[in-house]
């Protein structure tokens, strides 16, 4: 019985989709992604180019407007059930260079418990990107999770 629940356990592990950017047509949103209409409204673009990027043919590009409103933020989002991520690690990884004065930017991992609370958020606000060179990122979550 122990291989038939270890098989269960890694078929529950929904996978990021298009993780490099790689799937879709260039100059659209990519495949899997989406940007909340809430920021795209405010004037921020994300499309799928095939120029400047660090690993891999493809990456994502957002663009801004100068003026934007202060409580809005442009993102790429992805939302993944967390069930089959129960007592497992998390790591989340990226490139990302910044271009622009006053520019910044951050990754972002929230995890929601099923009742909606907030078990995790890491938006490295102590630490946005600012530099105008390709910096990797890496946070990895090392903490053991109960539901």
């Amino acid at each position: 019985m122990l291989p038939l629940f270890l098989v269960g356990i890694v078929i529950a592990q929904v996978k990021v989709t298009n993780p490099g950017f790689e799937a879709g047509e260039l100059g659209t949103v990519p495949t899997g992604w989406r940007v909340p209409t809430v920021v795209a409204e405010a004037g921020f673009a994300v499309k799928t180019v095939d120029q400047g990027c660090h690993g891999g043919t493809r990456c994502a590009m957002m663009t801004g407007v100068a003026n934007h409103p202060a409580t809005i933020f442009g993102n790429l989002i992805q939302t993944l059930p967390a069930d089959g991520y129960t007592l497992r690690r998390i790591r989340l990884r990226a490139a990302i260079r910044v271009q622009g004065i006053q520019t910044r930017a951050q990754m972002w991992l929230r995890l929601d418990r099923p009742d909606n609370s907030m078990a995790l958020l890491e938006n490295m606000g102590d630490r946005p990107v600012t530099a105008a060179g390709m910096e990797d990122l890496r946070y990895r979550d090392e903490r053991r999770r109960r539901r």
